[in-house]
C-alpha cells in the first residue's frame, strides 16, 4: 500500500528504530492496556491521526513488518509514556 499525499513524508525517511528484547516485552505490556487512549487501540487512533495507520497495522499482522522511525515512534507514543519506558529500561 502506499500513502498518497501532496507533501513528501518526512516520517519515514529518518533513521530506524531497532527494538531491544527488554523494550519488545514493555511494549508488549503496554500494548496491553485497554485504558482509553493506552494500548492497541489508542495506538491505532494515534496512528490514523497521523495517516499512517497502514504502516501500523501491519506491526501485529505482517510476518516481517517493516522497520519504524524515530519520528513515528514519537508521534504514536506520548511522551509521558516514552519516559516511563526510558526510566523502566535503564
Amino acid at each position: 500500500m502506499t500513502l498518497h499525499t501532496d507533501r513528501p513524508n518526512k516520517i519515514m525517511a529518518l533513521p530506524t528504530v531497532q527494538i531491544s528484547t527488554e523494550l519488545a516485552v514493555l511494549l508488549a505490556y503496554y500494548l496491553s492496556y485497554e485504558e482509553k487512549d493506552r494500548g492497541y487501540g489508542g495506538l491505532m487512533r494515534r496512528a490514523a491521526d497521523h495517516l499512517i495507520y497502514h504502516l501500523v497495522s501491519r506491526w501485529r499482522t505482517a510476518p516481517d513488518p517493516e522497520a519504524t522511525t524515530v519520528a513515528v515512534v514519537q508521534k504514536l507514543l506520548p511522551v509521558a509514556d516514552r519516559t516511563h519506558m526510558a526510566k523502566a529500561l535503564g
